[in-house]
């Protein structure tokens, strides 16, 4: 991925939810075909959802979720109204999200009890939206991530945490 620059938030977003899935298989050693699982990388205006199920992709957009910006109750909301059926019904091995906004604890804890209740889910992982893209990106490779948007971030990747941030 030598070289690779996030010219636009759609190619980004792309690479992102194309890459992921690699990485989680990666770093947990494999991802049973029968698992299925939810990525979410979100912004304060759009989240992109991959669910992967039986090796397959299904992507699915949503409102934004920025939980600086946004209550439990308006994220449920929203899940609520812009998530389809088909989505919902399923049951997950895990949810990871990745998002603007995720900035400490209390950010991290308050949506993985929104994902943990509303997705009748015990594995959520929570992370900034940085930390997604470096994942995305590097793998268990140490390198330099970009994040060039409405705000952009600048990151050292260690190949498992974020090290010094913009």
């Amino acid at each position: 991925y030598d070289g690779f620059f996030f010219a636009s938030m759609n190619a980004r977003r792309l690479f992102f939810a194309c890459h992921l899935g690699e990485f989680l298989s990666l770093k947990y050693q494999y991802i049973p075909m029968a698992t299925s699982i939810l990525i979410a990388e979100s912004g304060s205006t759009k989240t992109d959802w991959c669910r992967i199920e039986n090796g397959k992709r299904q992507y699915i957009s949503s409102s934004g979720i920025n939980p600086l910006l946004q209550t439990e109750d308006a994220i449920v909301s929203m899940l609520q109204s812009e998530l389809p059926k088909g989505l919902l019904n399923k049951t997950y091995e895990a949810i990871y999200f990745y998002g603007a906004g995720v900035k400490d604890t209390t950010q991290k804890k308050m949506l993985q009890h929104v994902l943990r209740h509303f997705f009748s889910v015990k594995k959520t992982e929570v992370a900034s939206d940085l930390l997604g893209s470096a994942r995305a990106l590097c793998a268990n490779e140490p390198g330099i991530v970009c994040i060039l948007g409405t705000g952009s971030n600048t990151a050292y990747y260690t190949g498992k945490t974020l090290g010094f941030k913009t």
